[in-house]
């Protein structure tokens, strides 16, 4: 018994060392600091990149309303490995794998948005507004080009945030999945926008209001829409005027769309979530994995039940078997003797029975 009482601990002592509680963080290793403002109020999410733990938390400082988000690399670097020449197809639907609504990162601070929007009383249109703000606003615009030497190269939503920007796909992935995330429904709508200096591909969020969501100070900007699959899908634009060059200036608001600003928009096409989620780099596959999304059981929690269901039953058999002592002498006796094998003690009664009615002149 006290040798199996041993190996559980020691096996509870080994997985320690391979498991890090909820809450705690490792060391930094990057700080990020992304501010935005929306309807007078301050705002700033603080990304610390660390070595290990998961955390994010909110307060008050300076005057900004300040998200403390510390992000493992581990998480970053799962997506980062994929390479860049397998980022971008010709067919864009391929943009719904990058759509990564389980990511545990991107679930955090989409429901630190929601907090903050319910304690502020936020209306569901106006945290919509609130959520786009942060990813117009919060979020810088990058080519991809200049960031990474590739005409075009799709970011998941976390290589977004935690490198603080990206293009209008990147930015749109973003903001659907925090929406989605969130019980709104969204799609993105891939498009061609033309301008006096040519026609450009261009990608943005729509959204489908119930008509109980739309109330509010900012259900008067829900003007500019598309009809897909027999349902109105408000425009949102996630990108700032000086990248995309619309001269909008409340563009960052639902409803609102670059034909306000006298550009044309055509070759509409809806691409939505389609349950299918990136599940990491395999060198063999030439595109990101089609794998349906499952919920993983934690290796370590499988490990310690499998060993507990086969040593459980040994330590209660254990303890049913384990030996007694001896009132007269001390020593051990098993529980199934009737007398004590070393001084003779009557283990079983007060007093040894009367022996059987055959049984006579024993010598």
């Amino acid at each position: 018994m006290n040798k199996i009482i041993i190996f559980l601990i020691l096996l509870a002592v080994i997985g320690s060392f391979f498991y890090t509680a909820p809450g705690t963080v490792g060391k930094t290793l990057k700080k990020e600091n992304h501010p935005w403002q929306f309807d007078n109020e301050k705002y700033v999410l603080k990304i610390r990149m660390v070595d290990s733990g998961r955390e994010i938390n909110t307060s008050q400082s300076g005057g900004f309303y300040v998200i403390n988000m510390s992000i493992p690399w581990s998480d970053y670097q799962h997506y980062k490995i994929f390479p860049g020449a397998y980022r971008y197809a010709f067919n864009s639907s391929y943009l719904s794998y990058f759509m990564t609504v389980h990511d545990p990162d991107i679930v955090n601070l989409s429901n630190v948005l929601n907090n903050i929007s319910r304690a502020n009383d936020f209306d569901r249109l106006t945290e919509l507004n609130f959520i786009l703000s942060f990813v117009q606003c919060a979020m810088s615009y990058y080519t991809d080009i200049n960031t990474t030497g590739f005409v075009d190269y799709y970011r998941f939503p976390l290589e977004t945030l935690v490198e603080g920007g990206g293009d209008c796909e990147d930015t749109s992935l973003l903001l659907f999945t925090i929406a989605y995330i969130l019980g709104y429904d969204v799609s993105l709508i891939v498009m061609n926008v033309t301008s006096s200096t040519g026609v450009y591909g261009h990608v943005a969020v729509g959204v489908h209001l119930k008509r109980a969501e739309i109330t509010g100070p900012y259900a008067r900007y829900l003007r500019d829409g598309y009809y897909h699959d027999g349902k109105l899908y408000y425009y949102m634009e996630t990108t700032t005027n000086e990248s995309v060059g619309f001269g909008l200036r409340i563009h960052y608001y639902v409803g609102i769309s670059p034909e306000e600003a006298g550009y044309t928009i055509k070759n509409i096409r809806f691409v939505s979530y389609n349950n299918y989620t990136y599940s990491g780099y395999n060198p063999n596959d030439k595109y990101v994995k089609n794998q349906l999304v499952t919920h993983e059981f934690p290796i370590f929690l499988f490990i310690i039940l499998t060993l507990l269901a086969i040593y459980i039953p040994f330590a209660i058999l254990s303890v049913l078997n384990e030996n007694k002592i001896c009132p007269n002498c001390g020593r051990e006796v098993r529980d199934t003797y009737n007398y004590c094998p070393h001084c003779g003690f009557w283990l079983t009664y007060d007093e040894p029975p009367p022996p059987p009615n055959d049984v006579k002149n024993i010598k």
